[in-house]
């Protein structure tokens, strides 16, 4: 099995494909940088953005969810924008970050 990182929106047609034996890594980072790409240039909030991003490179929303939790800057922004659309209840420990 060979491992190759890409960056965000690079993913190749062959990540669709079950039966392929690359693993393809993508940066938290660039991931964290094309989700904000899409919100100010979309004008969408951050959960349409991971539905974006998500559906466009053909990736599990679970992989999604992963790089999601390895970058607090991102985590705090859609959890900010899931408590203003009253998705989620603020609690204190919220209230503090």
């Amino acid at each position: 099995m060979s491992f190759q990182v890409m960056s965000a929106g690079s993913i190749p047609a062959t990540r669709s494909n079950p039966l392929c034996s690359d693993l393809v890594l993508i940066d938290p980072k660039l991931f964290h940088l094309e989700i904000e790409r899409l919100v100010s240039e979309k004008g969408c909030g951050y959960r349409e953005a991971l539905m974006l991003y998500q559906t466009r490179e053909n990736i599990e929303i679970e992989t999604v969810a992963s790089l999601v939790k390895q970058n607090q800057q991102l985590k705090a922004n859609l959890e900010a924008e899931c408590i203003e659309e009253r998705l989620v209840k603020p609690t204190v420990k919220r209230l503090l970050f």
